[in-house]
């Protein structure tokens, strides 16, 4: 208890030993408590009307869980069932579970992995569904123009012409689905490192250079394909069959 409730209730008499009934309404339930230690209360000098005084109670077992922190100067891991044993002992019939800082870290690595992880697979996913979208505009366009095709073909146009126009088709779309959808992922992904502080720090700069290189390599294969395709085309049996 603090020294100014003990002056209130006992005056100038030794306080250790004394008990006090606990109020039925309160943390302590209707407990007879014993005095076990006396501690100045700063908040005792500010001589406050109406100011409660405090009392720190023991670990109550029916009430919320409390945790206890136990610095070894070995290896915590060999300690544990003396730990656990040493707890259970002071305090019967509590449940007691005792982790030593690496599992708890491991516990905390695994719980951002999976985070990241299904992040990545919804990632890569997305990319994979955009690559078809991208492929199938352009075997599009490639189907569409067949005939325009065959004609540059036949008035000198070369194949590697060819694919390179329906090659910068293609990756000019994805520029643009870049520049529109990388401020909104980098947006969201800030947004995330700030609704949790204990979130491992990510290098935005990096990932933003490395989402960039995989769409462009992606549209780049996505695009390649029909482009290789137009270039492909035999104008003379094109044009015979108009």
């Amino acid at each position: 208890v603090g020294a100014d409730l003990a002056r209130r209730l006992w005056g100038g008499a030794d306080p250790l030993g004394r008990r006090l009934r606990a109020a039925d309404d309160s943390a302590a339930g209707a407990r007879t408590l014993v005095v076990v230690g006396v501690f100045e209360d700063p908040a005792a000098a500010t001589g406050k009307e109406g100011r409660e005084y405090r009392v720190f109670l023991p670990p109550d077992t029916t009430r919320a869980a409390g945790a206890v922190l136990v610095r070894t100067a070995a290896s915590a891991g060999p300690l544990v069932p003396a730990l656990r044993k040493a707890a259970q002992e002071e305090a019967p019939g509590t449940a007691v579970q005792v982790r030593t800082f690496a599992e708890i870290e491991a516990v905390r690595e695994r719980y951002y992995r999976n985070i990241t992880g299904g992040l990545s697979a919804a990632g890569g996913m997305a990319l994979f569904l955009s690559a078809i979208g991208l492929y199938a505009v352009v075997a599009f366009s490639v189907g569409q123009r067949t005939s325009e095709i065959a004609v540059r073909i036949a008035v000198g146009a070369r194949a590697r012409q060819i694919a390179r126009r329906f090659l910068a088709d293609g990756l000019r779309l994805s520029a643009i689905g870049l520049a529109l959808g990388l401020p909104v992922s980098l947006l969201g992904l800030r947004v995330l490192l700030t609704l949790d502080d204990d979130f491992p720090s990510i290098p935005l700069p990096v990932v933003t250079l490395v989402a960039a290189l995989g769409v462009v390599v992606v549209a780049t294969a996505a695009a390649w394909i029909p482009a290789r395709r137009a270039a492909r085309v035999d104008p003379a049996i094109t044009l015979r069959s108009q």
